[in-house]
């Protein structure tokens, strides 16, 4: 075979497996869950409350209802929300995006 020949299969079959890639995750993006595949329901976990000597410790009100997100192992709060309401409740805390320290609560 000539040099021409070889590239020129070699291209071919390096299209033919980046075609092949394309449609396999375009099939899996645009598709639902795979036939006997499980989806599962998103954990709940029931919200937890700051009392009012973890408020103080954090310098908060004690009249504020907070919840707690995140601990450390210590038992320590890393992660809090001030619940102004309850639909304010975070009932799966994987579920929470990042926030940006400039980007406020809507009020």
């Amino acid at each position: 075979m000539t040099k021409l020949k070889k590239i020129i299969i070699i291209s071919l079959a390096a299209a033919l497996v980046l075609i092949v890639i394309l449609v396999i995750l375009i099939v899996k993006k645009t598709s639902g869950p795979l036939p006997g595949g499980q989806v599962s329901e998103p954990a709940v976990v029931a919200p937890k409350f700051l009392d009012d000597t973890a408020k103080e410790k954090l310098g908060i009100a004690p009249e504020t209802k907070i919840q707690s997100l995140k601990e450390s192992e210590k038992g320590e709060v890393m992660v809090y929300k001030v619940i102004n309401n309850d639909s304010d409740i975070v009932l799966n805390p994987a579920q929470i995006g990042s926030i940006s320290p400039r980007q406020t609560s809507p009020q």
